[in-house]
């Protein structure tokens, strides 16, 4: 588990920036020991005025009209915000809630299984 205590030198903006920088080389090794250092790379993608630089891997590949091409994964991590405060611009950030958004994840995931369920259902009475 990585610590990180807000102070004057290291502020919450700071520990964002290097807690990025930390999970990056956390799956930068983790990835490289699964599939080998030659297939991941810190990539850039997207417009030249918006690029998009990104931790990316390749995990495996495709037959396609008879050649191997790889297949591709990036990852892009994001910190939460760890506190309530409000930007310059007056922009209110809330504290994240891994439980509550866990349990709000769980509950997508069973709503759309009762949906698929009350699909299949339906369709078994039509029939």
């Amino acid at each position: 588990m990585f610590k990180y205590e807000v102070s004057k030198d290291l502020t919450p903006a700071k520990i964002k920036t290097q807690a990025k920088a930390d999970l990056i080389a956390l799956f930068t090794e983790f990835l490289s020991e699964k599939f080998g250092e030659d297939a991941v790379a810190m990539v850039q993608s997207g417009a030249a005025t918006s690029p998009k630089r990104e931790l990316g891997f390749i995990f495996g590949t495709v037959m396609m009209n008879g050649q191997e091409v790889p297949l591709v994964a990036t990852i892009n991590p994001t910190t939460k915000e760890f506190y309530n405060h409000k930007s310059d611009k007056g922009k209110e950030y809330k504290t994240f809630d891994f439980h509550a958004a866990a349990a709000t994840y769980d509950k997508y995931l069973a709503d759309k299984a009762q949906k698929a369920a009350d699909k299949e259902k339906e369709n078994e009475d039509k029939s």
